[in-house]
């Protein structure tokens, strides 16, 4: 509608994917713009969510497929990026017209105080982000880390105790969703090295734990990365079964071999429990 709805550049400027410029006391006018207003890639234009018809336009469109859908959560991606105080005007109108949704932002970071700083309900901040939970990669960091690693003093699965006694800087951490991997990350079973074990003990904790658990599909059957694909293709091979040509089936156990199907049997009796 209006050349203003996307951030524009002299030349093309991506983003410098730093979000702890947010909460940095040193970090500079300069470089939380470019975080916030470069663009993420050369084919994603970045949206001036400052721009008030803009902001009207999408939290309008948001209640719309709440409403229309009767879908009852959003997963918000690259949570990080966008103008905050947008989002939490975004979450807060949601959360108004729909007190019961669920809310969860992407945020790739490290480290437990930037993560939790997207968070609502957090102290020494100048507004609320009215958002319940994040994507917890803080745990999954170190779950991948204790199951990968020899045990110290704050190596291996200490690691995971580490993580979990930072949980008081959040409102609520139950409102995490935790995971052992995603479209964008290596397959849980190569990142241990296809340990069966390894793989039943990420898995317990995953189903276990205290916040909500995410699974990426054919994680229960404890499938690697593709062999015959590259990039971030590796980790989002169709699942086979269902598909024209497919050899194997393996939404059936006769069609998952001794360890797939070992690996679902145990997966299955933990999500019933």
């Amino acid at each position: 509608p209006s050349r203003d709805w996307v951030h524009q550049w002299p030349e093309f400027t991506k983003t410098t994917y730093r979000a702890p410029v947010h909460l940095d006391p040193y970090s500079s006018e300069f470089d939380r713009k470019i975080m916030m207003e470069g663009w993420f890639d050369t084919h994603m234009p970045d949206l001036n969510l400052d721009n008030p018809h803009l902001a009207k336009y999408f939290i309008q469109n948001s209640l719309w497929w709440i409403e229309w859908a009767g879908i009852d959560a959003y997963r918000i991606d690259t949570y990080a990026y966008p103008e905050q105080e947008f989002m939490a005007d975004w979450a807060k109108a949601i959360l108004k017209e729909y007190p019961q949704f669920a809310l969860f932002g992407e945020t790739w970071v490290h480290g437990t105080p930037i993560q939790s700083w997207f968070t609502e309900g957090i102290a020494n901040k100048s507004f609320d982000s009215y958002l319940p939970g994040v994507t917890d990669f803080q745990l999954y960091y170190a779950i991948n880390h204790a199951l990968t690693n020899n045990f110290g003093w704050t190596e291996g699965v200490a690691r995971i105790y580490y993580t979990l006694a930072k949980d008081y800087v959040y409102k609520d951490a139950t409102k995490n969703v935790v995971f052992l991997d995603n479209h964008d990350l290596g397959r849980f079973a190569s990142t241990i090295n296809e340990d069966l074990d390894a793989y039943k003990m990420g898995i317990g904790f995953l189903l276990t734990t205290r916040v909500i658990p995410q699974v990426y599909y054919v994680t229960e059957l404890s499938m690697p990365n593709s062999a015959k694909r590259e990039r971030d293709d590796r980790y989002r091979e169709e699942f086979s079964g269902g598909w024209e040509g497919d050899e194997e089936n393996k939404f059936e156990a006769s069609g998952r071999n001794k360890k797939e199907q070992e690996a679902f049997a145990y997966f299955q009796k933990l999500a019933q429990a």
